[in-house]
């Protein structure tokens, strides 16, 4: 990797502030004939679950947290994606679990709250929708909640939607250019602060901050290509502090690249596409987007 590019990632883990207790919070998610969106203190999840297949997944929540108190989870379930409405294959259980220290071992966790999951009989209600929330109590050992507590209301922003659609632009401009070291100094703080609330060792921050390298990287990859932004949709959460771009169709990110992965790949005409899902706020007395994931 480009000398400059670790030279600054070597930089940002030196400042990286560390915890005497390690608490962990996560949210396990599994479903299946269904698509589901999930929601932590009101604030849609960087990884959703839209596929119509069945899927599991355990993510830590701290970064969607960012202090100690009471906390909303909520699921929106929406049919596959060629039905009307839900029918009675479908199925969801969503927990929220807690681990004292990072370092216990997950068969240690704690469910708290209760399980979000669909009606008996889902199909024989004809719902295009189906939503569900409840709460649970959390204690961090940090603050960052100042980020989102001083956020503008974007929806009194003139013009919002271009000034979005512009955003991602700029985006996809790096991603187009191979401009990580650009997209890693936008997102320092951001990358930062989740390394510290999940309590990251210094020395693994190098690792953790190129989580996205394949925007950026044309080595080892055939043909690639940043796919256009287009027939989207714009959303906002978290009392409207918050907002991205998200395709209509599969309800997935706009900036996706597609490539092949190896020579056999192309050949035999399987690709990949790959995406980076953002969320953007306004800080209070500024004019310009930051990135908060």
């Amino acid at each position: 990797m480009d000398m400059k590019i670790e030279h600054f990632l070597e930089e940002q883990a030196s400042l990286m502030k560390s915890y005497s207790v390690n608490p962990m919070y996560y949210i396990q998610i599994n479903k299946q004939a269904c698509r589901v969106l999930v929601s932590v203190n009101d604030i849609l999840m960087g990884h959703q679950f839209v596929k119509d297949e069945g899927q599991t997944m355990l993510l830590p929540i701290n970064a969607y947290l960012r202090s100690s108190g009471e906390f909303s989870y909520s699921i929106e379930v929406l049919p596959m994606k060629d039905d009307v409405f839900l029918n009675n294959g479908a199925w969801v259980d969503v927990k929220i679990y807690y681990l004292k220290n990072k370092e216990q071992p997950l068969s240690e966790a704690i469910q708290l709250g209760k399980s979000l999951n669909l009606p008996t009989n889902i199909g024989e209600k004809q719902l295009k929708c189906f939503k569900e929330k409840s709460y649970f109590t959390a204690k961090l050992p940090f603050d960052y909640s100042d980020r989102l507590k001083n956020a503008q209301d974007l929806s009194t922003i003139p013009n919002l939607e271009q000034k979005v659609v512009d955003y991602y632009h700029k985006i996809q401009r790096w991603i187009i250019d191979c401009d990580l070291y650009t997209f890693l100094r936008e997102t320092a703080d951001v990358t930062l602060y989740e390394a510290e609330m999940i309590y990251l060792k210094k020395e693994d921050y190098s690792e953790f901050s190129k989580g996205a390298k394949v925007f950026f990287n044309i080595d080892g990859v055939l043909d690639r290509k940043v796919l256009p932004i287009q027939d989207y949709e714009m959303v906002l959460c978290h009392d409207n502090k918050l907002v991205q771009l998200r395709a209509r169709d599969d309800l997935k990110t706009v900036l996706r690249v597609d490539y092949y992965r190896s020579k056999e790949a192309k050949d035999a005409k399987v690709n990949t596409i790959t995406s980076k899902n953002i969320m953007l706020y306004i800080p209070n007395g500024e004019n310009e987007f930051k990135i908060f994931y």
